[in-house]
């Protein structure tokens, strides 16, 4: 996306709060159609809670085994490199706002630095989600504001309560710092 070069002021500060606009909108008018995945390319369906949209199965949950070592279940509709850890793993709770928290943090990440957060097959990706933290985006696309960082980390924390309350906050936190920028 960004070619390696440096960051265009604005323009995916911008990109990333219209996609929380039309995100939050969605939930409002609880809108239930099939949905794309976050970057638009390919179906997927989502939670029948209408949490854990970007990558949840019947349950909401991911961790079964056959999602962990079927290649293809990838592209029946799971996003792992997308899913929030509590739809892999009961320890981490159930899905609920947070886990849209999550799933908004992984689009905006590739957003500002053109790859996902955590890469790779199925178990791989879903190994990422539960164990590693994602490289600061500062340290991918040079230019890129610091503050960004402390946005797309904050989203993507692995802990439910360290993340934003509601996507509402975190489109707030955007729109500050594309007005600032």
């Amino acid at each position: 996306m960004n070619g390696g070069g440096t960051y265009p002021p604005g323009r995916p500060l911008g990109a990333g709060r219209e996609r929380a606009g039309h995100r939050i909108e969605r939930c409002r008018r609880g809108r239930r159609r099939r949905r794309r995945d976050p970057l638009g390319s390919r179906p997927y369906r989502g939670g029948s809670d209408g949490a854990g949209d970007l990558g949840g199965s019947e349950g909401g949950r991911l961790g079964d085994r056959e999602a962990a070592v079927d290649p293809l279940h990838e592209r029946r509709g799971v996003l792992p490199g997308y899913a929030a850890p509590e739809q892999f793993d009961d320890g981490f709770g159930g899905t609920d706002q947070a886990t849209d928290v999550y799933q908004l943090g992984a689009v905006f990440y590739e957003l500002f630095t053109g790859e996902p957060a955590f890469a790779g097959r199925t178990a791989r990706a879903m190994n990422a989600v539960l164990t590693e933290d994602p490289t600061p985006p500062t340290e991918l696309t040079p230019g890129l504001p610091e503050e960004v960082d402390d946005v797309v980390l904050r989203a993507l924390a692995k802990e439910r309560a360290d993340r934003y309350e509601d996507v509402l906050y975190l489109r707030d936190r955007l729109a500050e710092l594309y007005d600032s920028s």
